[in-house]
């Protein structure tokens, strides 16, 4: 290292001020690194980057290195950024639900995470494809009476992102309280994008961390808000994995179709999902949304029996909170545990957490797309699924229509799903939002259609990962190199 210190001085000697300018200027990145990377292998390969490349590494680790995104996010809220927000202390008391006994230190791990409580009286109703959810939602926009919140990753220039901004002009037009916010990199799907028609409209709306190459949002990039959100008078709620696109809604045939799942939900769990909206409009407009009309009358209903928590995440969230809430869930199974994912590029944490629920008996079986619309993470995904296959968990690739689902089920009683895919860029990168659910009805559900997908998938076995010809797995190797990128 000493000796490339002496290269940078000899290579400019006409500007020794300039060299010893670059020097300190690594050596406070060093320092950075060490403080705040938890990863070795990240913190290794970033000092390598400054060191062996001082100026263009020490630019690209300013850039999209270290993490703005939090201390933004906590100014924002008027908070001071504290030493470490990750977990939260809570008494443990009598819970009455007896039925998810087994799964008491599950709940007390997920209260201790610093995010949304547990919440009685909930109803989720499970919409397959854009063919239930679209209408539907469209139906609820049109009857709204006080307040829309629509947050959307990707919101198209189609046919179908027409038909919801009609919609949500005409509430504008008979004075609902409307805001829409948008991903700007997701809107950028379709060209032009949805903020042309949105320019002409009297839509509320919002582009979420606007990117360009100015080195002002360069920075934010690759930290996207990847959530779907729908909330009507702050009543009922849509969310999970569906963005607002045309390639969802199959009986119209699409171009490009796409299965997925969304999910109604109602009853007090509403509240928690509308406070993850206020915070991402907050942190986008500065705009505070409180009280009536966008959360509703006093005293929310209790429509349902399911017991159910909002788990949202992000890069200004230290804890990992979905990551760790997937693990405890994993580890607490019994009996078995269910993944539909369409981006599948798990970390350790969770590889060892799937072996060890597979090695200790419980039926561990994962579904994935055949082919994604990404084709250098179905290349990463190949290269790492020996590693469960051995363990003995079982794998399907799902045919086309490429499937979207994003739903995990555990011993046919707890369900997660939402906007997050297992992989480095929703555990660590974007702003996503799941849903962590108690109800055996809805697990029973969700194991059906995770059966009759299976019925119709081609299971894989470790053998045909291991004879794939040497090109292939030299290009799956390859490509699970960049896998943080993906």
């Amino acid at each position: 290292m000493w000796e490339r210190i002496s290269d940078i001085f000899l290579q400019t000697t006409q500007s020794p001020w300039l060299s010893l300018g670059i020097i300190i200027l690594a050596v406070i990145a060093t320092g950075h690194i060490l403080l705040f990377k938890r990863s070795p292998r990240g913190a290794v390969a970033w000092l390598a980057v400054i060191w062996l490349e001082p100026l263009v590494g020490i630019i690209f680790y300013w850039i999209f290195g270290i993490n703005r995104i939090s201390r933004k996010a906590y100014r924002l809220r008027g908070l001071t950024l504290p030493k470490s927000d990750s977990i939260r202390s809570l008494p443990t008391k009598d819970f009455p639900h007896a039925e998810f006994k087994s799964f008491f230190p599950l709940m007390h791990a997920g209260d201790q995470l610093k995010g949304s409580p547990l919440s009685e009286g909930n109803r989720i109703t499970p919409l397959f494809s854009g063919d239930e959810a679209y209408p539907l939602m469209l139906d609820t926009i049109d009857s709204a009476k006080q307040s829309i919140t629509l947050l959307s990753y990707i919101f198209d220039n189609d046919p179908t992102g027409h038909r919801f901004l009609e919609a949500l002009q005409s509430a504008v037009d008979r004075g609902v309280q409307v805001r829409l916010l948008i991903d700007d990199i997701g809107a950028s799907h379709t060209v032009p994008s949805i903020f042309w028609r949105l320019k002409n409209s009297t839509i509320p709306y919002a582009k979420f961390l606007p990117a360009s190459l100015m080195p002002w949002s360069v920075q934010f990039l690759n930290l996207r808000n990847h959530r779907k959100l729908l909330i009507v008078d702050g009543k009922q709620c849509f969310t999970g994995g569906m963005n607002i696109s045309h390639d969802h809604w199959l009986e119209m045939n699409p171009k490009n179709p796409v299965n997925d799942i969304h999910f109604l939900i109602e009853g007090p769990l509403v509240k928690e999902l509308q406070e993850v909206f206020c915070e991402d409009w907050y942190f986008t407009t500065g705009e505070h949304l409180e009280g009536n009309p966008w959360f509703g009358d006093a005293g929310m209903p209790h429509p349902g029996k399911t017991l159910a928590r909002a788990v949202s995440d992000g890069p200004d969230v230290r804890a990992n909170r979905i990551r760790w809430h997937l693990i405890g869930a994993i580890t607490s199974a019994k009996e078995s545990v269910r993944i539909m994912n369409p981006y599948f590029l798990p970390d350790s944490g969770l590889i060892t957490s799937l072996n060890q629920t597979a090695l200790k008996g419980a039926s561990v079986e994962i579904i994935l797309p055949a082919h994604t619309d990404n084709r250098a993470v179905d290349y990463a995904t190949r290269a790492m699924l020996w590693q469960l296959l051995e363990s003995g968990c079982r794998v399907w690739y799902s045919p086309k229509p490429f499937d979207h689902t994003k739903i995990m089920i555990v011993d046919d009683q707890i369900t997660h799903f939402g906007s997050a895919n297992i992989d480095p860029r929703s555990l660590r990168l974007n702003f996503e939002l799941n849903v962590e659910a108690f109800d055996e009805g809805l697990a029973r559900r969700m194991t059906e259609h995770f059966e009759r997908v299976k019925a119709v998938s081609s299971e894989i076995s470790i053998q045909q990962m291991d004879n794939r010809p040497l090109y292939q797995r030299l290009r799956d190797g390859a490509a699970r190199l960049f896998s943080p990128f993906l």
